[in-house]
């Protein structure tokens, strides 16, 4: 049923609520046989009771380590590069969102599975060597919202969240940027230079689609890959991203305690970002982690 269809019908859920995404990715299968249970005699507790003192007797961990999450099928090859596909290169305006803390929304019709999926690799656009397994989301992380979140979300200074509400794509006052199917709308002029799609986002968009392709197909089919051990996909996307993070904003850091103050052009390219279409962003990212950098001059050719 569509978003539109479906609209004063009367609409029952179960939801689960956790404080580690781990518990929910062990337990996925049981937890989901229970919903269902649920919804459809919601004063049926029993068989849940039984599976929980079960649970509570055991000697099993209360969560797995996060090497092991990875395996959960929260987070399949499949899903990593279906949503590589679908934002192509407007992955790093997503990158360049989350960096500097803005407010993301994404917004499509059912199914909500897939909506959720998106802001949790959103959310891990943004990790970081100390947050790489990605086991601790931030507050932040939302994950879905509708109409009654509307006053909670715009006191919200950063969010990354989801929703099938047509409607939330006119309250601009709301997100700072707009995710429709793909495309990302950015009302604010000022945001929309800090985060303006370059050609060293879509040759970069290049290179980490190959890695992820081949390197998570070695792990899929058993094969040793080119650097020795197979990685599988959601590993392989968060690394990507986490190595990213620490090469740009040691940069920072190290200019603004170490050196003179000053980046150059060429600093800028060894980052693998555009030396002039980056600026913005980075003299942005800077001011944000109170880094005290000089940036060149922007100086945009005519036409």
């Amino acid at each position: 049923m569509d978003v539109a269809s479906s609209r004063g019908a009367h609409l029952k859920s179960v939801g689960l609520l956790a404080n580690n995404l781990n518990q929910l990715t062990r337990n996925r299968t049981s937890l989901t046989k229970f919903v269902r249970q649920l919804h459809e005699q919601p004063d049926n507790f029993h068989n849940m009771e039984k599976w929980f003192d079960a649970l509570s007797s055991s000697d099993a961990p209360d969560s797995m380590p996060p090497s092991d999450m990875t395996q959960g099928d929260f987070l399949d090859r499949n899903v990593v590069l279906a949503f590589m596909r679908r934002m192509e290169a407007r992955l790093f305006v997503l990158w360049k969102l989350m960096m500097l803390r803005k407010r993301v929304l994404f917004v499509s019709g059912p199914p909500v599975q897939t909506l959720c999926t998106n802001v949790l690799l959103c959310a891990l656009l943004d990790s970081t060597e100390d947050n790489r397994d990605g086991s601790s989301l931030k507050p932040s992380t939302l994950f879905f919202v509708d109409l009654h979140d509307m006053d909670a979300i715009k006191l919200a200074e950063t969010y990354n969240a989801c929703s099938t509400e047509k409607i939330f794509e006119t309250k601009q006052e709301l997100f700072d940027a707009l995710v429709v199917d793909g495309d990302i709308r950015i009302p604010s002029r000022i945001l929309q230079e800090q985060c303006l799609l370059t050609a060293a986002d879509r040759r970069r968009f290049v290179d980490y689609m190959e890695t992820v392709v081949t390197e998570s197909k070695n792990e899929e089919i058993g094969c040793d890959s080119v650097h020795g051990v197979p990685e599988d996909a959601r590993t392989l996307f968060v690394d990507a991203f986490a190595s990213l993070n620490y090469s740009v904003l040691s940069c920072l850091r190290a200019a603004s305690s170490f050196g003179e103050g000053k980046i150059t052009a060429e600093d800028i390219s060894a980052l693998s970002l555009d030396a002039t279409s980056d600026i913005p962003f980075l003299s942005a990212l800077a001011e944000l982690h109170g880094f005290r950098v000089e940036f060149p001059p922007v100086v945009w050719c005519p036409g």
